[in-house]
């Protein structure tokens, strides 16, 4: 696996996991933070589509309809309960009921954390749930629908503070009503 200038500047923060979705082909997906946090595909993802981070234009990506999913390994790494950051980049193609594009969370207690598209308005919608029926929301003023490129970063600072940014700019902020989420395990 090749190394280029973004990849070094996400390595230098030293992440739980860092996951290029750059695969040509299989049914894995590489964690390339060194961790070894790999995941395994389910449904069947497009290979080789042009790829979306513009430092990087020789990349590909990987293409998801309908129920593409990657589930990683159960791992204390990928629960974090104080802070957590997650930094996607994303081409909207088309529009569906449901669209989860990140997702930490218990299977069983539903603790944890997911970035979405709202089917209802096409904005970004960031969630830390404790359990289930508690949980807090932060919605991004933009609407994703125009097949553009986005970098989306979700940012959750326990009790505190829940931000959306995107294309680097910070697009919402919440302060109150942050939910601590205390301990959880990610069950794939």
């Amino acid at each position: 696996m090749s190394t280029t200038a973004f990849d070094a500047a996400v390595l230098a923060l030293s992440p739980a996991g860092y996951w290029k979705l750059s695969e040509a082909c299989g049914s894995s997906t590489p964690d390339a933070s060194g961790n070894a946090r790999h995941g395994t595909w389910s449904g069947t993802p497009g290979y080789g589509t042009t790829g979306l981070i513009p430092i990087d234009e020789t990349a590909t990506c990987v293409h998801f309809s309908g129920d593409d999913i990657s589930t990683l390994p159960t791992d204390a790494a990928l629960a974090p309960t104080s802070a957590c950051t997650i930094l996607l980049f994303m081409k909207r193609s088309a529009t569906a009921a449901y669209e989860m594009m990140a997702t930490f969370m218990d299977a069983t207690t539903a603790k944890g954390y997911e970035v979405r598209i709202d089917a209802r308005n096409s904005k970004i919608l960031f969630t830390a749930t404790r359990e289930a029926g508690t949980y807090h929301q932060t919605p991004s003023p933009t609407v994703v629908d125009d097949g553009s490129v986005y970098m989306v970063v979700c940012r959750y600072v326990a009790a505190t503070r829940m931000t959306v940014s995107i294309n680097g700019t910070t697009e919402k902020t919440d302060t109150t009503g942050i939910p601590t989420l205390g301990s959880y395990t990610v069950v794939p």
